[in-house]
């Protein structure tokens, strides 16, 4: 067997045991956020105002990938040795059940993909990396208890596949797409759990504990996107607001009062006002202006020609 061939014999049972072959959704998901982050105005200015720098796309696009298969990865080890036993007994062709990879590496596995997930959740922030810690706790509880009680096991599912999209910008504001991975998730999982004939079958009080927890979520996703929308307009406002004689203080506002308003946050002094008379694109604010300035510059101009003299 060539050296090359033999290498990869070596990791096909660590690739079936990691299932890296049905990550690529995961990585989507990720990739659709930071792609969109980037491409939306009001997403780009809420990453700026809490202080987080986009960066150069290759690198965001690479950690996004490396935390999205990190986390996946994960939690497919701990399932496997967790069902070590019963895997034995009933699926004979999982990887640590037909004897191609100890039980004990499975778990080095795992663990290294849970580094790999943080390490690719550091690039996103703070949060991000708090996210994915908390993903991989609800990964550990959805496999010791969730499982068993599908009522509760599927919806926690469903939010576990929600958390790892928004893992590359946790304020999100366009959460649609966030609210149709969670209802897929939820659906897929009703699915396969009822064609493979999964233990505890689904009772329809599961269901009903399975529809409340997808409707409580969906409404607390409308609640978010909401209360964000509400936030990036407020702010709006209050940039216009900066204008004198904007809209934001009950005006339309007048051509160039954005420009001296951007002026006067930054310090810098407005040019000079040319010598014309007051008409109708030159009102008594204008005018109000500039007598309040005059003491100030003929004092300036008093003080200069003393010193000079």
């Amino acid at each position: 067997m060539p050296p090359l061939t033999a290498q990869f014999a070596r990791l096909a049972p660590v690739l079936r045991l990691t299932r890296v072959s049905s990550a690529f959704a995961a990585i989507a998901n990720a990739w659709f956020v930071i792609l969109w982050s980037r491409a939306s105005g009001p997403e780009r200015d809420t990453l700026l105002a809490t202080g987080r720098e986009p960066g150069p796309i290759g690198v965001a696009l690479l950690a996004g990938a490396g935390a999205a298969v990190g986390l996946y990865a994960f939690g497919a080890c701990l399932n496997d040795v967790m069902d070590t036993t019963r895997d034995r007994a009933m699926r004979r062709d999982r990887p640590i059940a037909e004897g191609l990879i100890s039980p004990t590496s499975a778990m080095i596995v795992g663990a290294f993909s849970l580094i790999v997930a943080v390490l690719g959740a550091v690039w996103f922030g703070q949060s991000a990396v708090v996210l994915t810690c908390v993903l991989a706790l609800a990964v550990l509880g959805f496999n010791m208890l969730g499982k068993f009680i599908p009522g509760f096991g599927l919806v926690l599912l469903a939010l576990i596949y929600t958390g790892h999209m928004i893992v590359p910008n946790i304020q999100l504001r366009f959460l649609w797409p966030v609210f149709l991975v969670m209802t897929h998730a939820l659906c897929v999982s009703v699915i396969a759990h009822v064609v493979a004939r999964r233990s505890p079958p689904l009772t329809p009080r599961a269901v009903f504990a399975a529809l409340l927890g997808w409707a409580f979520w969906a409404a607390v996703l409308a609640g978010l996107a909401s209360a964000r929308s509400g936030d990036i307009d407020t702010r709006a406002e209050t940039a216009e607001g900066l204008a004198p004689g904007s809209a934001g203080l009950g005006g339309p506002g007048r051509p160039g009062d954005h420009l001296r308003a951007d002026r006067r946050v930054r310090g810098d002094r407005d040019p000079p006002h040319p010598q014309t008379r007051d008409g109708p694109e030159d009102g008594g604010e204008d005018q109000q202006v500039r007598l309040a300035v005059a003491p100030g510059l003929c004092l300036r101009v008093a003080l200069r020609c003393g010193a000079h003299g």
